[in-house]
């Protein structure tokens, strides 16, 4: 009799706890299909690219930038022929309304980058908090399909601006 029971318990204890689960998962479904819509002003950047140093047939790189999570964010994957590997996830927080972008190398760069589209550009930084240097990357799609990214770095809370990287994401010729 005790083994008929206990399975009855969890039966009936265990329903109300599924049923909340399930309607705070709606809720976090629908907040995520109204961030959806923000996601769209960041995806210009997403495909498979050959990354070359802007206004030479230099290749720096390749990239590779996927959507995950249901469309809610987007990683990149960066390698050299030299070694190089970075890795940057990407979403839109709609709480804070902005982008943010978290960004890791094998080389022990982070960086927690912030920002919006501005003028067509997608620009992020960490300035904002106060720290020295101040990193600031912009990617703007171009005419040509091309994305250019630029990343400036202040020492002097931004008097002086030294690129750090200026490039171009070609797709790949098949």
């Amino acid at each position: 009799m005790k083994n008929f029971y206990l399975p009855l318990l969890f039966l009936l204890l265990g329903s109300p706890l599924l049923l909340i689960a399930q309607q705070d998962s709606n809720i976090n479904f629908d907040l995520m299909q109204a961030d959806s819509m923000q996601n769209s002003d960041f995806s210009f950047w997403l495909g498979h690219w050959e990354v070359r140093v802007t206004g030479k047939d230099q290749i720096a790189g390749y990239s590779r930038i996927e959507g995950m999570l249901n469309g809610q964010a987007f990683r990149e994957s960066y390698t050299t022929a030299a070694g190089y590997q970075g890795t940057s996830y990407n979403t839109y927080n709609a709480a804070q309304n902005r982008w943010e972008q978290y960004y890791v190398d094998n080389q022990g760069t982070v960086l927690h980058l912030k920002g919006n589209l501005q003028d067509g550009s997608m620009i992020l930084s960490d300035c904002a908090t106060g720290g020295s240097p101040c990193n600031r990357i912009s990617w703007t799609p171009q005419p040509d399909g091309t994305v250019r990214q630029v990343w400036e770095q202040t020492k002097d809370g931004g008097g002086n601006w030294t690129v750090l990287f200026d490039g171009t994401y070609f797709r790949p010729e098949k």
